[in-house]
């Protein structure tokens, strides 16, 4: 039987780490939405300036370094979760622990495009096999940066032997966030909807799209992300299986 937790007693543990750490999550979530943003900035200047070279209608600098931008985010994102992790164990983490993740940047790149890769499939042939995908596989990344030294395929093996019966209990954590992810949808559409269609379609307008855009989500992820995943973290725990141990040698 599926063990059950009090997702309750979860985000009040991870309320309080945001409180007491010694580096705040709300400091860390704003050093990497800084650094985020300065990385989206960089790639709209760098799309604008860079020669208008195209293969079958694709600009391709601007193709490179959107691609470069979106491995060096998830990175930072694995270093948050570490973090996030690291800090429910109990551990001063320093500021440059967000970075912790680049050493086995690699595996958390491919980790992703295959993750992504499978949801993708099961979406695209039935919407309910993808839902089921992402969340048996939503444990993976913890597992990696848990653990560096194991695989892609067995970091997404364990995510899906443990989360066999949690689906349902991740679904309410995810479910109990949703004052905060309704706002962060709402501003993510008046950017979208509103913002983006009254600008000048100009390096000037793109810049200040991504400042004014980034700056009014931050106003909820400042919140939502250190919140959401120092609870992710604490689910994590709650669910993981000890590492099966190697056969012992006969001496």
């Amino acid at each position: 039987m599926p063990e059950s937790f009090d997702l309750r007693t979860l985000k009040e543990q991870s309320w309080n780490l945001m409180r007491t750490a010694r580096v705040l999550p709300l400091r860390m979530t704003a050093l990497l939405l800084i650094l985020t943003l300065g990385l989206n900035l960089i790639g709209t200047v760098a799309g604008r300036l860079m020669p208008a070279a195209s293969v079958n209608g694709l600009p391709m600098a601007f193709s490179f370094f959107d691609v470069l931008i979106v491995l060096i985010s998830a990175v930072l994102n694995a270093g948050f979760l570490l973090y996030c992790l690291r800090l429910r164990r109990g551990e001063s983490l320093p500021y440059d622990s967000l970075f912790d993740a680049f050493p086995f940047a690699g595996k958390v790149v491919l980790l992703d495009v295959l993750m992504w890769s499978l949801v993708g499939l099961g979406l695209s042939l039935f919407i309910l096999p993808g839902v089921v995908m992402l969340f048996s596989y939503s444990m993976a990344l913890f597992h990696l940066v848990d653990d560096p030294e194991i695989n892609v395929l067995e970091a997404l093996r364990r995510s899906r032997a443990e989360m066999r019966g949690h689906k349902w209990q991740l679904l309410g954590l995810y479910v109990s966030f949703w004052p905060l992810l309704l706002g962060e949808f709402a501003v993510f559409s008046v950017c979208q909807f509103a913002l983006g269609p009254v600008l000048p379609d100009t390096a000037a307008g793109d810049i200040l799209y991504i400042l004014i855009s980034g700056i009014l989500l931050a106003l909820v992820e400042i919140f939502l992300t250190p919140y959401l995943r120092l609870s992710q973290a604490g689910f994590y725990e709650q669910v993981k299986q000890p590492a099966p141990e190697a056969p012992a040698q006969d001496l």
